[in-house]
């Protein structure tokens, strides 16, 4: 036998709903989408990381300082628009001097202050999004492990770094040397 809940919101409306079922749909639905627009946005970031770098280095500067510092810049702001903006005029409602267009997205949300239905659906998605921004450059430690397998592979798995299969020196040069610094 199935229980029948009559749920009476506080706007008044009155719904029924069969026990914990409903609510485990809409739980399991809130946090599939809370988690997937953080992994969407830190996905989106690092992608931006790339394009903004390549972007960066077709501006003309001859120095590499010039080309980290204008590509941390764009970096910076792209990942705060993405990761706090956006969110927060999607989420956030505007109740004030002037009317929204109909069928608008941005401030047209469920959220008029911080509440705490805010902080559980919107303040996750934004921590779990910063969360997966500060954990994704631990990625480069497998590039650091490719990198050394390579050598290890060049060496026939020997310790003696001394020993080399390139017989061309800019080969060498490619496995040993690494990324410009």
């Amino acid at each position: 036998m199935k229980e029948i809940f009559t749920i009476i919101q506080l706007d008044g409306t009155v719904t029924e709903e069969y026990g914990c079922k409903k609510w485990t749909e809409k739980y399991t639905i809130s946090l599939v989408l809370i988690y997937g627009i953080a992994v969407f946005i830190a996905g989106l970031n690092g992608t931006l990381r790339i394009v903004l770098r390549t972007i960066s280095k077709t501006e003309g500067s001859h120095l590499i300082s010039h080309q980290l510092s204008s590509s941390v810049t764009k970096m910076w702001l792209v990942m705060f628009v993405n990761t706090a903006l956006v969110l927060l005029l999607i989420n956030y409602r505007y109740n004030g001097l002037f009317s929204l267009p109909e069928g608008s997205i941005i401030l047209a949300g469920k959220y008029p202050d911080f509440t705490i239905e805010w902080y559980g659906a919107v303040g996750a998605a934004i921590a779990t999004s910063v969360f997966f921004g500060t954990v994704t450059p631990i990625f480069n430690l497998g590039f650091w492990f490719v990198n050394s397998l390579k050598k290890c592979c060049d060496r026939g798995c020997r310790l003696d770094p001394r020993r080399t299969r390139k017989t061309i020196q800019s080969e060498y040069e490619r496995v040993y040397e690494g990324p410009v610094f």
